[in-house]
This record gives C-alpha cells, sequence and structure tokens, in this order.
C-alpha cells in the first residue's frame, strides 16, 4: 500500500501535526493518486483536489498548475485540512467539510436545509476515506519514535580524603535518615505506652 508520494504526505502530516494517513487516504479518494487530476468546476488541483478559492484563501500566490506539483498539492491540501481541524475536531466533521464546505461553523451537508442527494454524496465521500484511512493504519501503524538507549551515569570515584557518598547522594545522609527513623520508631512506642 506504499506509493511513491507517501514521503510527501508524512513531511506535510509532520508540518502540520496531522496523520499522513489520512491525507493519503483523501487524495486517494480525490485524485486515486493522478498527480495531474484538474476538475473544472471549482477548480481543483492535483492530487489533493485543493481548490484555488480555498488556496488563495490560506495564502497561496502561486500559479493554479503550481498545485498540480505532487508535493505543493499534499502541502496546501495538508494546509487547508490542518485550518478545518482547529475548527472540527472530529475526522468525519473534518472529511465532511473538506469535501462539501462549511456553514456557520457546520458541515453544509450536516446542515437541516441540505439537500439529501448533496448529504448522501458527502457521507458517501466520508465512508470512502475513512475505509481507505483505516486501510492505511493498519498497513501503516505508528511506531512509536527510536528512543536512544539509556546512558550510564558515571560511577563516582571517591578522591582520597573526601567524605563517603551514601546511597542519599551527599555524604552522611544515609546515616542521618537511619537515626531520624529509628527516633520515630522509638517515639511511636513511647506515645502507645503513655496512651495505655
Amino acid at each position: 500500500m506504499s506509493n511513491r508520494y507517501d514521503g510527501n504526505f508524512i513531511e506535510a502530516g509532520r508540518q502540520y501535526a496531522l496523520d499522513w494517513r489520512l491525507l493519503k487516504a483523501i487524495a486517494r479518494q480525490e485524485s486515486n493518486f493522478d498527480p495531474n487530476a484538474i476538475n473544472p468546476a471549482d477548480p481543483s488541483y492535483g492530487l489533493m483536489q485543493v481548490s484555488l478559492s480555498t488556496a488563495r484563501a490560506l495564502g497561496y500566490t502561486g500559479h493554479p498548475e503550481g498545485l498540480l506539483a505532487p508535493a505543493v498539492g499534499i502541502e496546501w491540501g495538508a494546509k487547508a485540512l490542518a485550518d478545518i481541524a482547529r475548527r472540527h475536531r472530529t475526522v468525519d466533521a473534518q472529511l465532511a467539510v473538506y469535501n462539501g464546505g462549511e456553514r456557520g461553523g457546520v458541515p453544509r451537508a450536516w446542515l437541516a436545509d441540505a439537500e439529501p442527494v448533496y448529504r448522501e454524496r458527502v457521507r458517501g465521500y466520508v465512508e470512502r476515506v475513512l475505509s481507505f484511512y483505516r486501510g492505511y493504519q493498519a498497513a501503516h501503524p505508528l511506531t512509536p519514535p527510536s528512543t536512544p538507549a539509556p546512558v550510564p551515569r558515571p560511577v563516582p570515584v571517591p578522591r582520597p580524603g573526601a567524605p563517603a557518598v551514601t546511597a542519599g547522594g551527599a555524604p552522611g545522609v544515609g546515616r542521618a535518615l537511619a537515626v531520624v527513623l529509628i527516633l520515630g520508631v522509638v517515639a511511636f512506642f513511647i506515645w502507645r505506652a503513655l496512651a495505655r
């Protein structure tokens, strides 16, 4: 299930704090990984089918066909999804907005006045992307970042004439703790004897 754009998805996911596998699932649904895909309706471009109006709203100043470059299209698609994710916590809401827009902070397809055909189209889109996403999650489980082996701490070597370092870390701390503990036990037994 790997493809030549995985590195771009991973980088964009890292840059925008998104799961790269979700970006990949969106690209599969939007363009079936065709970087030259153009939808003249909005118009939308490239792997992620980023609409020119969305890209412009997010600060894109390049030529529309610039979004056909895989790295550029993936980056701006990720930027658009990250912008949506700031307003919508659930993945299904994020996908509904990515595909169908929003009105009043609500995915347009979820509004009471949404046309049933439109609502079904967006629902189908969300289900397909989530299905691809689950497949990519299974194929590419996230592994925790590798942690370096612990660096052994140097063993202190006492200098001649220096006070001994005890388990407590400072000279004489172990002895002092033992005295306090013994005094506490003695005090407890004296208190108990007097309390009778």
